[in-house]
């Protein structure tokens, strides 16, 4: 039996190429195309699909995000993340936020079909750039993942698109308590003057790259 995919991409013209490319292989089965994360969200939940494609920038929220959710929703489920989207920040945030694989969009379809099937298959996939990515954060003493944890990179990041912690805190799943102890701990921690203070230091270090600022948050 084939396995079930959902394709989670806004770009007609690309999510329609995926459609083509990928169902004439007989060991898929393109089962919904969606355009929005809502969309993709609704249509995970309909097919519970062995393997979810999903592009990091979406017009209703984040691809990062969408794929957060449903991995708290569904641990199981495999998602691959096909994405323009190549700096350490964001490669690093797919690898440790439990993606099963990472393709960049300039690859050549050999290698998206052989990560696709790898994913579906239950295994990982990801391209020489994220681990490329990887060993320089790695190296680097002053590396992001280094001064703040995963959750308060995104909380830092949403902080940075001007969400309020009420908003913050219905994104990520979060009480309003959590949300704010967590920003007052940032800013204590790192010696800054306030909330400007932690936008800036976030911004200077890319967080504001690993949300999307439009819409304020992402209504599922």
């Amino acid at each position: 039996m084939p396995a079930t995919v959902v394709i989670v991409e806004d770009q007609r013209m690309f999510r329609e190429l995926l459609q083509s490319m990928l169902g004439d292989s007989s060991e898929l089965e393109i089962v919904e195309l969606a355009s929005t994360a809502k969309h993709g969200w609704e249509a995970c939940m309909t097919h519970r699909p062995d393997l979810v494609l999903i592009d990091l920038r979406l017009p209703d929220g984040s691809g990062l995000e969408l794929g957060m959710r449903l991995k708290r929703q569904f641990p199981n489920m495999p998602l691959l993340a096909v994405t323009s989207l190549i700096d350490p920040i964001t490669t690093n945030q797919v690898f440790e936020s439990g993606f099963h694989g990472y393709v960049e969009k300039d690859q050549s379809y050999e290698v998206l079909l052989e990560a696709v099937l790898t994913v579906a298959e239950g295994g990982f996939y990801f391209t020489q750039l994220v681990r490329e990515n990887r060993k320089r954060i790695f190296n680097d003493e002053n590396a992001v993942n280094k001064i703040l944890s995963h959750r308060e990179q995104l909380i830092v990041g949403h902080l940075c698109g001007s969400q309020t912690n009420k908003q913050i805190a219905q994104t990520l799943g979060l009480s309003l308590r959590t949300v704010e102890n967590h920003r007052y701990r940032i800013i204590k921690r790192l010696g800054l003057q306030g909330s400007d203070a932690l936008v800036e230091f976030g911004r200077k270090l890319g967080l504001d790259r690993l949300v999307e600022s439009e819409p304020p948050h992402l209504e599922l």
